[in-house]
């Protein structure tokens, strides 16, 4: 599930195979709006597809002229993003051990 709520895109549940369909039909119309931020603390698990996923939404709102951050990466989304080398995308901020979290 996805609420969006003063430019913060906030992801519920799995990001997986199963759900990153049904996550990108309910995010489409949200990417061109005021997004400043997606928080995915509330993610219960996350694998590949869920890194794609997050990576489109990066991908779109920087075609809008848009500097999304990302807190919260999940664990397993961490580690894959670190073994493909897109560690960069989710940098650590000041404050935070984890990569992707924000203070």
């Amino acid at each position: 599930m996805i609420r969006f709520e003063a430019g913060v895109l906030s992801v519920t549940g799995p990001m997986t195979i199963e759900t990153v369909a049904s996550l990108k039909s309910e995010a489409a119309n949200l990417l061109g709006r005021d997004l400043a931020h997606i928080e995915l603390s509330e993610v219960s698990e996350g694998d590949s597809a869920g890194l794609a996923l997050l990576i489109d939404w990066l991908r779109a709102s920087r075609e809008v002229s848009r500097d999304v951050s990302v807190s919260e990466l999940p664990p397993a989304m961490a580690s894959l993003a670190a073994l493909y080398g897109l560690s960069e995308l989710f940098p650590a901020r000041s404050g935070s051990a984890e990569a992707g979290q924000v203070p």
